[in-house]
């Protein structure tokens, strides 16, 4: 099982109020595991692994089904938009944020190219990136406005 993996909960609320569920994949552990513990306080969403591959990205989606998966763009492994392509074939209603440091076109549009409907900055404060899960976990878009302006 991967690094990171957590049992999925339940509240019993219903469709309405219910967690949304996040696989987080970065290759940096400190990143990761500082997000998880940000993500854990009222933000009514649960991380259901962190990990540091893309592979492990997979195999987490494949087994969890998560609303969202968070995906760095440069991490070990299969190719990071790749990966999103692996997991929205496996996982259908899984949904695909990219999160990098990197503004250049060419990774937007690969991201673009493989499904995602949101790509954040690390720039951001995590408050963003909160905001960014849910309104792509209710199938709406989200991007930073430095990707935006591109």
């Amino acid at each position: 099982m991967p690094e990171g993996t957590r049992s999925p909960g339940g509240d019993g609320s219903g469709p309405v109020n219910r967690m949304v569920t996040v696989v987080m994949a970065d290759d940096h552990r400190l990143l990761r595991q500082c997000f998880a513990a940000v993500l854990a306080q009222n933000t009514g969403i649960q991380v259901l692994a962190d990990v540091g591959t893309s592979d492990d990205a997979i195999t987490a989606c494949i087994q969890f089904h998560p609303d969202v998966a968070l995906l760095d763009i440069d991490m070990p492994g299969l190719d990071s938009f790749e990966a999103a392509r692996v997991i929205r074939s496996r996982s259908p209603k899984t949904r695909v944020i990219f999160l990098s440091a990197f503004t250049l076109d060419r990774y937007i549009e690969s991201a673009l190219g493989a499904g995602a409907l949101g790509y954040v900055t690390k720039l951001e404060p995590p408050e963003t990136v909160v905001r960014a899960i849910h309104a792509v976990a209710a199938g709406q878009c989200y991007f930073s406005p430095e990707v935006q302006s591109r």
